[in-house]
């Protein structure tokens, strides 16, 4: 466990040294530590159970750390493209690796919204061009471990 007076500067230091958020989807227990405490910062802001003094703090020790809804769908098709087309095949929410199973549960709600009618259409678009396969897949084969290569397409 981490020691709550250490964490924004680390956060930060990785921001910096990394250009990115910590994420929560990721192999590394650091980072992936790191990116669930700044998730619940972001949670307790847009809940409003955050007190000024600690918003004060935070904004202080890790400037920018605030992330609006968009932000953060980005950040998350960000790294389902990155899963997609590093390992060419749809991610298990079944897989004994957390990072994949984080993703195959995410592209399921973007496929629910899709289905619903849901889905904004900048968020369709950023998808299709950049998650080969995500809309075409369906949804149970994401919860299979067998699940197939993804189609990637020659730009």
């Amino acid at each position: 466990m981490l020691d709550e007076r250490r964490i924004p500067p680390a956060v930060a230091a990785f921001y910096e040294t990394n250009g990115r958020w910590p994420s929560v989807v990721t192999d590394s227990d650091y980072e992936r530590s790191l990116g669930q405490w700044l998730n619940r910062q972001r949670v307790a802001l847009a809940s409003k159970t955050m007190d000024d003094f600690r918003r004060a703090a935070l904004d202080q020790a890790i400037p920018g750390w605030e992330a609006d809804p968009d932000s953060i769908w980005l950040d998350r098709a960000r790294e389902a493209s990155d899963f997609l087309l590093t390992h060419r095949l749809i991610p298990s929410v079944q897989s004994s690796r957390y990072n994949e199973r984080m993703i195959a549960l995410w592209l399921t709600g973007q496929q629910s919204l899709l289905r619903a009618g849901r889905l904004r259409g900048d968020r369709r678009r950023w998808l299709e061009e950049h998650c080969p396969g995500w809309s075409r897949t369906p949804p149970r084969t994401l919860t299979k471990k067998t699940a197939g290569p993804v189609g990637i397409r020659n730009a």
